[in-house]
């Protein structure tokens, strides 16, 4: 990251809807020069998050902020490539020469695996904002099998507005 792209999403980013009731909250981090799996080192985006419905928290990983891991991967959310392209993800209001941020996500609950599209904005009132896309990887199953779990945060956009 010698263009600082990761800078720009550090903090503690929050989702409210009254319709559903739910309150996300994420929280990123650059950690400089972790140690990839071929010995090399290259700074990251990893984040943590808290997940609550109906006033019941689902999901809280954001104490796994203070653990030093030696690699990204074992954080919730990591950070895997810095996007250039506007087509990518389908964001029709991105700008061509915007750069947003692809994250891996693993929902700690259902261990089914995804990714965050990251994606800084201003918000209507004004505030920081951080417009995000949660996919899923398909999940092959064979038949007969049992279908694997859904994922506890469901995919699609949210607008989280910095805290």
């Amino acid at each position: 990251d010698i263009f600082n792209v990761y800078n720009s999403f550090e903090g503690e980013w929050l989702f409210q809807s009254d319709i559903f009731q739910i309150s996300f909250t994420i929280k990123f981090e650059k950690k400089v020069q972790i140690e990839t799996l071929n010995n090399s080192y290259e700074d990251e985006l990893v984040g943590e998050l808290r997940y609550e419905v109906d006033g019941i928290e689902l999901i809280n990983t954001l104490s796994n902020l203070n653990i030093d891991y030696d690699f990204a991967f074992n954080y919730t959310i990591s950070s895997s490539s810095i996007i250039k392209d506007h087509a990518f993800y389908n964001c029709t209001d991105c700008l061509p020469n915007e750069k947003r941020v692809l994250v891996g996500y693993v929902d700690p609950i259902t261990n089914r695996f995804g990714e965050i599209m990251l994606k800084k904005t201003i918000d209507v009132n004004g505030n920081e904002a951080l417009k995000i896309c949660v996919s899923y990887h398909y999940v092959t199953i064979r038949e007969g099998d049992p279908a694997p779990p859904s994922p506890i945060i469901q995919g699609g956009w949210y607008t989280l507005t910095k805290q």
